[in-house]
């Protein structure tokens, strides 16, 4: 996610001060399990750069599904990205 917090210092600098972040959590790659530890840096991260919103958050079997069950699967993510549908979940 470092890259993602770089983007961010970028656009802090070049004067945006609304970012909004869409994440797609990879689940192949990383540690199970590894997630909530991540995203805690990845809020702390935002915070001390002063710019970004974490607005969607996702996994990578929903978002990127290679079964191609669009209506079951990818269909909920599209929603979420373009329409801003899902479930709120409150970060306290």
């Amino acid at each position: 996610m470092d890259y993602v917090l770089e983007l961010l210092k970028l656009a802090r600098r070049k004067g945006c001060d609304r970012v909004f972040v869409h994440l797609i959590t990879d689940g192949r790659s990383t540690q199970p399990g590894s997630a909530p530890a991540l995203l805690r840096s990845f809020g702390e991260g935002l915070a001390r750069i002063g710019v970004g919103t974490l607005v969607t958050l996702v996994g990578r079997g929903l978002a990127l599904d290679r079964g191609g069950d669009y209506r079951g699967k990818t269909q909920k993510v599209y929603r979420a990205l373009v329409h801003g549908e899902g479930i709120p979940v409150p970060l306290d």
